[in-house]
Order: C-alpha cells, then sequence, then structure tokens
C-alpha cells in the first residue's frame, strides 16, 4: 500500500505531464482522476483532497499557469471504493 509521500510524488508527476490533454487520450476519464479512483480502491484512508491540491500546487509550479480542467474527487461516489 503507497504511503502519503508516493501519493505526494505521483501527483507531482502527473503535474509535470501537464501537456499531456484529453484530446491527446482517447479515454472518457482524465488520467488523473482514474489515479484517484484506483487509489481509493487500494486505499480507504487516501485523501483526494490532499492529492489534488498537491497536483494543482506542483502544475501551476512547473507551468506557470492553473491546471485548466476541474478535477472531481470522487469522494461521494458510490462507486469510488
Amino acid at each position: 500500500m503507497f504511503q502519503r509521500r508516493h501519493y505526494q510524488k505521483i501527483a507531482e508527476t502527473l503535474a509535470e505531464m501537464g501537456g499531456i490533454t484529453m484530446k491527446h487520450i482517447k479515454c472518457d476519464v482524465p488520467i488523473i482522476e482514474r489515479f484517484i479512483i484506483m487509489f481509493r480502491r487500494d486505499n480507504e484512508r487516501f485523501d483526494a483532497d490532499r492529492f489534488i491540491k498537491a497536483f494543482n500546487e506542483h502544475y501551476e509550479f512547473i507551468w506557470g499557469v492553473h491546471y485548466p480542467y476541474n478535477i472531481r474527487s470522487y469522494n461521494n461516489s458510490p462507486n469510488a471504493a
């Protein structure tokens, strides 16, 4: 099972891949949200909001702009965990 530091590094790595947009990938759910779903299934204590915050902060640090899309945390979704 991942620890908080692992989730932090993965969020940063995904933020660094900011040039990959949905138009480059044929999928209905953004990659960051796929990771959130996977981590929630793996760890019931996974904090999606903290993960999204880490992603957004690092994205802005790397690219100098806010991430242009909304990221769902799936906190209230019955299919999330």
